[in-house]
């Protein structure tokens, strides 16, 4: 019950309850109201309503708190699984404010990292290291800045409160979940060529990044991670964008985190409409949504001996396609509209095998076919009739 996010949007800590509690439960207290009562009882002047009904709501209350209160842990948990702090360290890190304590993220066993808002950080003292948080301009995710210039982001972090060596820390709710934002949470910027004219009305306004964010937030929920890719991972990293003519967005997510119960949730899904899933789950997956007239495409990338691959169709042919490319070994996040999402972090490469060296250098999408112009691009041979039915469904 006191948990609070740190990005600002969710703070739901019963503080106040909590201190609460603490009184009504030590000794002294329970005495005092105990003899007050005892006393109000046995003077001689009869005490007034309020007094009755002040000293009867104590005691109700007394008696709640010690009935419920070892079935509701109120008290803020203790962490022992870290190394004891010393006083010093302890008196270091008094100094400074909202103290989050990064558990478990370090690979060095002899560090403590922890972050702060305060201005101080981000700053480092013998095992500790402070980094310094920072939220977006919209509140969707924050930033973590390091004293060596290492910058992390992370959104929907929620967080509840503990003691650490006697001090009041935050500390994330679910572990797991961060440890994995935190490992794929290097933050990337984009270059942002200006290399479209301003005047023109893009096709897809920037506001569907709300769409989309949704979109992610619905596969994350099965502990798939999807990340920007194809026009729109280069429009991001290109221009901070989208591209101006461009009329889809594409995601891709890695086969192996791929969950099949999230395909059959997608044809119940509230904030978009499921078009089609083409392909085999372990051969060309892709799944193609609507919301808001717009088209999110959600490819699978496999891998073989040397490469990522992912696959693709023209449909009225029945042929497979495939396109290939570098290993996406490690996820990083960048941001597009003031929304976070993940991106691989070899982007460069990965932008390389799609459009060539001349990725820079923007084309008009009506002279871009998707199923000839990318420079990686293979044909695969063709789906056969009596596999026709598992391989193409249209919803």
């Amino acid at each position: 019950c006191n948990s609070a996010d740190i990005g600002g949007k969710r703070a739901y800590v019963y503080a106040y309850l909590y201190e609460f509690r603490l009184g009504v439960e030590c000794i002294p207290f329970q005495l005092f109201v105990l003899v007050a009562i005892a006393a109000a009882m046995r003077s001689s002047v009869r005490p007034s309503s309020f007094t009755v009904i002040f000293m009867t709501t104590f005691a109700l209350m007394l008696t709640f708190f010690k009935m419920f209160g070892n079935r509701q842990q109120l008290p803020i948990p203790s962490i022992t699984n870290v190394s004891l702090l010393s006083s010093n360290e302890i008196k270091y890190l008094s100094s400074f404010s909202d103290l989050l304590f990064l558990r478990q993220v370090s690979h060095n066993s002899n560090e403590i990292i922890f972050a702060s808002y305060d201005t101080a950080a981000p700053t480092s003292l013998g095992r500790l290291k402070i980094f310094r948080i920072e939220n977006s301009s919209i509140n969707d995710y924050i930033k973590f800045y390091s004293s060596n210039n290492e910058v992390r982001a992370i959104n929907g972090l929620l967080t509840e409160k503990s003691i650490l060596g006697g001090l009041a820390v935050n500390v994330p709710l679910d572990i797991d979940e961060f440890q994995r934002k935190w490992h794929n949470g290097r933050f990337i910027e984009c270059i942002g060529l200006n290399l479209w004219d301003k005047s023109l009305k893009p096709v897809i306004d920037k506001t569907f990044v709300k769409n989309m964010a949704k979109f992610r937030d619905f596969i994350e929920n099965y502990g798939t991670i999807p990340f920007l890719f194809g026009g729109t991972l280069l429009g991001w990293y290109r221009e901070c964008a989208f591209i101006s003519d461009t009329t889809d967005v594409d995601f891709a997510t890695k086969f192996t985190e791929l969950n099949e119960t999230m395909l059959k949730d997608m044809e119940h899904a509230n904030s978009f409409r499921l078009h089609w899933i083409i392909g085999k789950v372990r051969d060309s997956l892709e799944v193609s949504v609507y919301t808001n007239a717009i088209k999110i495409d959600l490819f699978v990338v496999y891998r073989n001996e040397r490469n990522d691959w992912v696959g693709g169709m023209i449909v009225k042919k029945k042929e497979k396609l495939k396109w290939t490319y570098p290993p996406i070994n490690d996820l990083c996040v960048g941001d597009l509209y003031g929304e976070l999402f993940n991106v691989p972090c070899n982007v460069e490469q990965i932008l390389e095998a799609d459009y060539g060296i001349n990725w820079k250098i923007p084309q008009k999408t009506n002279n871009f076919t998707w199923y000839s112009s990318h420079k990686n691009i293979q044909r695969a041979g063709y789906w056969e009739e009596d596999e026709w039915s598992s391989v193409y469904k249209l919803f």
